[in-house]
């Protein structure tokens, strides 16, 4: 299953303010049904978008479960690609392949991807700290 979203800036300026500002994943896992959650697919395009959150700008993941255990989902990814974002400052964000509580486990190749280099990213966007690391950028640097 793939899902692309893409907000206009319009609309995302009143959505973002917040605690996080964007919370997004390639799959989520609520319960613990030991049902996959395999190969789905999510796209994030920001244009222009400016936050004003308290904690985060971004909780970022391209697989999460919310229950303790191990879990055969695989091949889950997030895509993103920002432009002219402009973040909140220092703040808390997260950006991770899998989340989950301490004993989780989830399958294989989850991702979470953004669209370009951290160099690319840095200068199109401002105010975003910290940025992703490098490793989840699909460009080298």
């Amino acid at each position: 299953m793939s899902r692309s979203i893409m907000i206009p800036a319009a609309l995302l300026l009143s959505a973002v303010a917040g605690a996080r500002a964007i919370t997004a994943f390639g799959a989520s896992r609520p319960t613990s049904n030991p049902s996959p959650l395999s190969f789905n697919s999510a796209s994030l395009e920001l244009h222009g978008t400016q936050f004003s959150s308290v904690t985060a700008d971004f909780f970022l993941a391209g697989a999460r479960s919310l229950v303790a255990g191990t879990y055969p989902d695989a091949g889950n990814s997030l895509r993103v690609l920002a432009r002219g974002v402009t973040g909140s400052g220092v703040r808390s964000n997260v950006y991770a392949s899998t989340l989950g509580p301490a004993v989780t486990t989830l399958g294989a190749d989850n991702s979470l991807e953004f669209i370009g280099s951290l160099q690319a990213f840095s200068h199109t966007n401002s105010n975003i700290e910290p940025p992703p690391p490098a490793e989840f950028f699909t460009a080298f640097n």
